[in-house]
C-alpha cells in the first residue's frame, strides 16, 4: 500500500493550528489581565498556553509525536547518504516520545516542585526560579556532545534547518523559562496573572511549538527534495 504524503499542505495545516492556539492563548490572557475574567466559564484554563492537560498541551503532544514519527521514517524515506548514521534518527525519535510524555504529565514541573520542597524557595532565584533550566542546560551539553558527529554527516542546508529548529525550541523551553523565572520573581512578584509574565509564557510556548513544527517541516521538505515522498508499506 502506498501512502502519499502531501507535505506542503500538511505543514501549512500545522502552522495554522499553531496560530489558532497562540491567538486563543493571547485572548485568554487579555481577558484575565484587563477584564478580570479568569475562568471564562471554564474556557480559560482550556486554552491557556501555560497550563497543562488542555487543548494547547494536546497540540504540543501531537506535534512532538509527529516529530518522532518523521525522525523514524526518515531512515526509510531519505537517501542513504543522509541516513548513514541511523542511530541519530532513532535517538531523536525516542527523544521526541520522551518529550511528548513530559509535555503530557509535566515531569519537569514536578522536578521543580520537588526541588523547592526539599531545598526551599530560598535555594532558587532569578533565572533559575523554576529549577527546570538547571538540569536542562546539563542535558543540552550532553546532547550537543552526542549529536555533533551525527550532524556533521548531514547535507549542509538540511543540517542548518535542523539546528535552527532545535535552537528555536530550546530557546523557548530553556531560555524563555529562565527569563520568565526572573520576571516572575522580581517584576511580577509571584503573580502568574501578571500580563507581562503572561506574554513571556506566550513567547515561550510559541517558540516551542514553532521549533517542533519547523523540525517536521524540515524533515518533510528533505523527503520531498529527495523525491521519496511515497512510503511503500508491506
Amino acid at each position: 500500500m502506498a501512502v502519499k504524503i502531501q507535505t506542503q499542505s500538511f505543514v501549512r495545516g500545522l502552522w495554522a493550528v499553531m496560530a489558532v492556539m497562540v491567538v486563543l492563548g493571547l485572548f485568554r490572557d487579555v481577558m484575565r489581565s484587563f477584564f478580570g475574567l479568569d475562568h471564562m466559564g471554564g474556557l480559560g484554563p482550556l486554552i491557556e498556553l501555560d497550563e497543562e492537560s488542555n487543548i494547547p498541551t494536546l497540540f504540543s503532544v501531537v506535534i512532538l509525536l509527529l516529530a518522532s514519527v518523521t525522525s523514524y521514517l526518515g531512515c526509510k524515506l531519505l537517501p542513504p547518504e543522509t541516513v548513514s548514521r541511523k542511530w541519530g534518527w532513532y535517538l531523536l525519535s525516542v527523544g521526541f516520545v520522551a518529550m511528548a510524555i513530559d509535555e503530557f504529565v509535566g515531569i519537569h514541573e514536578h522536578i521543580g516542585a520537588v526541588a523547592h520542597e526539599l531545598l526551599g524557595n530560598v535555594a532558587f532565584h532569578g533565572l533559575f526560579r523554576f529549577v527546570w533550566p538547571i538540569p536542562a542546560l546539563g542535558l543540552l551539553l550532553v546532547l550537543a556532545f552526542v549529536f555533533i558527529p551525527f550532524l556533521r554527516y548531514l547535507p549542509p542546508a538540511f543540517r542548518l534547518r535542523l539546528c535552527v529548529s532545535g535552537a528555536i525550541y530550546m530557546g523557548g523551553a530553556v531560555g524563555m523559562e529562565m527569563v520568565g523565572g526572573y520576571y516572575y520573581e522580581y517584576i511580577a512578584a509571584g503573580d502568574r496573572a501578571n500580563f507581562g509574565y503572561s506574554m513571556l509564557t506566550v513567547i515561550e510556548e510559541t517558540m516551542e511549538m514553532s521549533g517542533i513544527v519547523l523540525y517536521i517541516s524540515t524533515m518533510l521538505r528533505e523527503v520531498r527534495r529527495s523525491g521519496a515522498a511515497t512510503l511503500e508499506l508491506e
